[in-house]
């Protein structure tokens, strides 16, 4: 199933737990996909962290998904994987 949306700063790390999931990727796997260390990506993922756009891109490439910036509102983002698209607020 694909999806676009767009995510407040605070939904993008719930979405991607949530992709992570669904696609039955485990923690360190991600881990070993980003060069980022598992409690690292875990405080990234649950919120307790803010990565730079470089860390966030490279989570994308792990969970092969693309995430992009939405010029046309502050803050927004847009997570597109498996070919379709989602977008929020």
């Amino acid at each position: 199933m694909d999806f676009k949306k767009s995510f407040s700063t605070s939904e993008i790390f719930q979405s991607l737990r949530n992709i992570r999931s669904n696609k039955g990727i485990p923690l360190k796997t991600l881990a070993g996909r980003t060069g980022l260390s598992v409690p690292h990506l875990s405080r990234i993922l649950s919120g307790k962290v803010e990565p730079s756009f470089l860390t966030l891109t490279k989570i994308a490439a792990g969970l092969e998904i693309q995430i992009l910036l939405n010029g046309d509102r502050c803050g927004s983002v847009t997570i597109i994987w498996g070919g379709n698209y989602e977008k929020g607020a």
